[in-house]
């Protein structure tokens, strides 16, 4: 319709563009029939292809031409020939081509996968951001056991770079993505040795047909297509605010709001909110839509948790400041683009762990190496390396068990607003919200960081032990540290623009500094020692992270607390501010 009737392509949603469609019908408009022709032409492709056996590895799922392509062009080399073509990087990543690849690999007949984005428009009339690669291809008597893979190439020198290129064999894409076999997609050779070191460690969230321990269970609530017709743009009672991807971030429920554009009006960036709005906890994000509050208690219904939701950004991207992005939600609307985690009965104590996990760098540092595309599917969801539950039920650092430590840091991170009382009550608090301080945050985060990376790579005596290659590219885990978090760019760039110093002039007098990385270094060093030692480590924070706590790290109510001497990173009392 882009071209013929634009009043149906810019329509704002697919239940107002159902209705066009619906009045063309009605006055007979030629369009509309054309448009049932290519629907009609479109189903008849796609059961040619499923039905018949000529593409019995690619002909699945939502039928693209380039799997049909790559297949047929497979099947017709001869015994000792080979096929090189271009086409995008999901033949190689994604689950729908996921047969198509395992065969390659397990076959020996995959040569090579050479990927590129295309930045430097090296296809002028294609995206800039489209990923695409050359695969190589052996007949049936030409075996490589272990293919050459190269990804994220902008141009001819970018391939030239040796550091980039990297092999995998058929039981490392095992190791890495035992559900799918889809192929990992490594920025560079180092990175590939780090993360299979973790994946030795650790186990994926979800195996299939499989004992897991965290049987977390994602979903989605509203779809932005065809649960449109729910959404209003005022709000109404019994109605509640429905929440989109890009207002949330990491451990923060109320990064972005619609307010300041006209009702109704939709836009793909959001600015982010500032501080002053941050501290005030009465404060909650405008969204674009409200949807009927008896429709999301129907969808948390059987759920736990059920009073409020931990959800991550599905629209992501490996190049992006953060790739991973969870958050807690209130009892609200969640688009499709948040799916959530809902746990077990009894798992549901390790959901602040999770939250924490899923939030590191160490975890998004594999999450980088998983990501094909701009998706977060759950495929890709279910082969990260999660921690196990029992991992926090040990000290390790400190003089109190994981799940207690974290649990301080997580709460006071997320519960920084009235509508996360139910988040808060669940965790055993029943205080009030704690203040947006920016430092203390950047501090509880370091602390975290240092933490989960001492839980996925181990100690110095262990690190490597079977691969000598790991131990000569890093000779320690704390090397490996450091190299991760050089592979957050943005990160790195936004520190240090925040920490150098101008003139007058607009000249640099002192430089900026990766204070990110040297501070998580600092305490992950402080953290080796009382792992070594014995000594607990003794956080930075005054006061200590979370709220006030008992001689058994049990939160004190509220009513026990001293009111002369109130804790100054926590806000006061609802009747005291009013």
């Amino acid at each position: 319709f882009a071209e013929r009737d634009p009043e149906i392509a810019h329509a704002q949603n697919t239940a107002s563009r159902r209705k066009l469609i619906a009045k063309r019908q009605e006055e007979n408009d030629p369009i509309y029939f054309e448009f049932c022709d290519a629907l009609r032409a479109a189903s008849g492709e796609a059961h040619i292809a499923r039905s018949g056996n000529r593409f019995p590895l690619t002909a699945r799922g939502d039928l693209n031409t380039y799997p049909l392509f790559s297949d047929l062009g497979r099947q017709i080399i001869g015994p000792q020939g080979y096929l090189g073509i271009i086409v995008p990087c999901g033949i190689a990543t994604d689950s729908s081509t996921q047969h198509f690849f395992k065969d390659l690999c397990q076959s020996e007949s995959l040569v090579a996968l050479l990927g590129f984005i295309n930045e430097e428009m090296l296809f002028a009339e294609v995206l800039h951001n489209f990923k695409f690669c050359l695969l190589i291809v052996g007949g049936n008597r030409v075996s490589t056991v272990a293919p050459d893979f190269v990804f994220n190439c902008y141009n001819m020198q970018h391939l030239a770079d040796a550091s980039r290129h990297f092999s995998l064999r058929a039981d490392d894409i095992q190791l890495l993505n035992p559900n799918t076999n889809t192929c990992p997609v490594f920025f560079w050779a180092k990175s590939a040795e780090i993360t299979k070191e973790i994946y030795r460690r650790v186990p994926i969230l979800e195996r299939e047909n499989a004992d897991n321990p965290w049987q977390v269970k994602y979903s989605t609530m509203f779809h932005m297509s065809s649960d449109s017709k729910l959404f209003e743009l005022e709000s109404s009672e019994g109605s509640t605010r429905l929440y989109e991807a890009k207002m949330m971030h990491q451990f923060n429920h109320r990064f972005a709001s619609y307010e300041h554009l006209a009702r109704g009006e939709r836009s793909h960036m959001l600015p982010e909110n500032d501080e002053e709005k941050l501290f005030n906890p009465n404060y909650k994000v405008t969204p674009c839509y409200f949807v009927p509050m008896n429709e999301v208690r129907l969808k948390l219904a059987n759920k736990a948790p059920n009073q409020w939701q931990l959800g991550y950004r599905e629209i992501t991207s490996a190049g992006l400041y953060r790739t991973t992005i969870y958050s807690v939600f209130p009892e609200c609307g969640l688009s499709n683009k948040i799916p959530t985690a809902s746990f077990s009965a009894e798992q549901l104590k390790y959901a602040l762990p999770y939250f924490a996990c899923m939030n590191s760098f160490a975890l998004d540092f594999c999450s980088r190496q998983k990501l094909g595309g701009a998706s977060f599917s759950f495929f890709v969801k279910k082969q990260l390396p999660v921690l196990p539950p029992e991992t926090y039920e040990t000290g390790l650092f400190c003089d109190e068990i994981l799940i207690t430590w974290i649990r301080s840091r997580v709460l006071e991170l997320t519960y920084t607003a009235w509508d996360l009382e139910a988040f808060a009550l669940d965790c055993g608090y029943d205080g009030p919200p704690f203040r947006w301080d920016e430092e203390r945050r950047f501090l509880l985060r370091c602390e975290l960081d240092a933490a989960y990376f001492h839980l996925y790579l181990g100690t110095a005596e262990a690190w490597g032990a079977d691969n000598p290659e790991l131990r000569e590219m890093f000779p320690t885990p704390r090397d490996a540290v450091d190299y991760i978090m050089e592979t957050f760019p943005i990160v790195k760039r936004k520190d240090i623009a925040r920490t150098q110093i101008k003139d007058a002039d607009g000249e640099i007098t002192t430089p900026g500094a990766y204070v990110t990385k040297d501070t998580i270094l600092t305490i992950y060093d402080e953290m080796a020692t009382a792992i070594g030692t014995g000594q607990p480590y003794q956080t930075k924070l005054n006061p200590p992270p979370g709220p006030p706590t008992d001689n058994e790290n049990n939160f004190t109510p509220m009513a026990n607390w001293n009111e002369s001497a109130w804790p100054t990173h926590i806000h006061q009392p609802r009747e005291v501010e009013s």
